[in-house]
């Protein structure tokens, strides 16, 4: 298996239709190198996990996490958690985060 130039990392609470639409425009990018993918969703209530385990098996690397499983204050650190639990499945020798609300243009 190749290892990847670059690991994109998203990071997603209850956002299936805009996470769609940010998975499938990382997907859409043409390199010349490997890409891994990685989304890292957060307790969703949505149909998320579902949706990733059907219509992206094979194409990017979902993990599940459970920030109700740590004391935190603030949104910002149950999102900096679910940001590490991504982190840790990366290989690419570079990395970039975002959102699940966010997306790539060309």
């Amino acid at each position: 298996m190749i290892t990847p130039l670059l690991s994109v990392v998203v990071i997603s609470h209850n956002q299936k239709e805009v996470l769609k639409r940010c998975i499938d425009s990382i997907l859409a990018q043409i390199t010349t190198f490997q890409v891994e993918v990685i989304v890292s969703d957060d307790r969703s209530t949505d149909g998320t996990r579902e949706m990733l385990q059907k219509e992206y098996e094979g194409k990017v690397i979902a993990t599940f996490f459970n920030s109700d499983e740590y004391v935190t204050s603030y949104v910002l650190e149950r999102a900096a958690l679910n940001r590490i639990n991504g982190l840790k499945k990366a290989t690419g020798k570079y990395l970039i985060h975002i959102d699940g609300d966010d997306y790539f243009t060309s």
